[in-house]
């Protein structure tokens, strides 16, 4: 996980992300997780991350339990078998809900099996530049990644939304793009 300062001297971070994510780069790992940390805490700020190929954001002063759930979050993804992070989502539900194990794997499987439909709405909602449709799914797929605790792709889903509520057309590709890749790591 690499935490990225926004604003540093000779290269500022969305630069820096850029670089990274940039496939003729030099860079030996293009997808590893960025974590923007910032003392801007407009929406605006939040969106020129996302868009510069950033996965998360935090603000300064970063709140220690903050930094750990985002940097646990993303670790997981970046460094665990993809089982043993199903198996720590699940205690994680388990837990909200009373302990119930069954429900937990219900919900992480529902939202596996439907996370590839909600994409698909997205993006033929986004080709078609159907901005009221695409605030629907955005919203949608928000809701479920709220449900299970993926933060980080709940925060990009809700952007989008927020962009297609605003009329933000010029953000929508490049959040569709960021929401996609979110779903396929995960």
């Amino acid at each position: 996980v690499v935490l990225l300062d926004v604003q540093m001297p000779g290269m500022d971070g969305l630069e820096a992300a850029r670089i990274i994510r940039d496939p003729g780069s030099p860079v030996l790992r293009h997808d590893v997780p960025i974590i923007a940390v910032t003392a801007h805490a407009l929406s605006d700020d939040r969106a020129r991350c996302l868009a510069a190929g950033m996965d998360d954001y935090l603000v300064k002063p970063v709140v220690p339990v903050q930094l750990y759930r985002v940097v646990e979050q993303y670790a997981s993804f970046a460094a665990a078998d993809p089982l043993v992070f199903v198996d720590r989502l699940k205690e994680r539900l388990a837990a909200t809900y009373f302990g119930d194990r069954d429900l937990a794997d219900s919900i992480v499987r529902t939202f596996l099996d439907e996370s590839p439909r909600l994409l698909k709405n997205i993006q033929d909602a986004a080709e078609a530049e159907d901005l009221p449709s695409l605030q629907l799914h955005a919203h949608s797929l928000k809701s479920a990644a709220a449900t299970i605790g993926v933060d980080g792709l709940q925060t990009k889903a809700s952007l989008l939304e927020q962009a297609a509520r605003s009329g933000a057309r010029d953000d929508v590709p490049s959040l569709c793009r960021t929401i996609e890749e979110e779903l396929n790591r995960f």
